[in-house]
């Protein structure tokens, strides 16, 4: 199952949450963002979720919270989009006199 694309999507959900050389991991792992316990292994994970059903991908239902069992659903691209952090703004500097 290696080679699988839910086999990549939890190696990538990992690696963001875990290793700190990831270009992601600041976005996730920096934030407390973590895997559960049971999402540790892929076998856990995959008996949790399956296969994504065709144009969907994994969603963190709370986007602070972990990826767990009780806080993930398949979502689309627009599901995706519409359930994200708001970018911080970058506050002008005046020019000094």
């Amino acid at each position: 199952m290696s080679k699988t694309r839910i086999y990549n999507r939890w190696k990538g959900m990992r690696q963001r949450c875990k290793n700190s050389n990831h270009p992601w991991y600041d976005a996730y792992g920096a934030r407390g963002i973590d895997v559960d316990d049971e999402w540790q292994t892929f076998l856990g994970f995959y008996n949790c979720v399956g296969d994504p059903p065709p144009g969907k991908s994994i969603d963190r239902i709370d986007n602070d919270g972990p990826y767990a069992p009780w806080n993930w659903r398949w979502a689309d691209a627009f599901m995706q989009v519409h359930n994200r952090r708001r970018p911080k703004r970058k506050r002008k500097r005046q020019a000094r006199p």
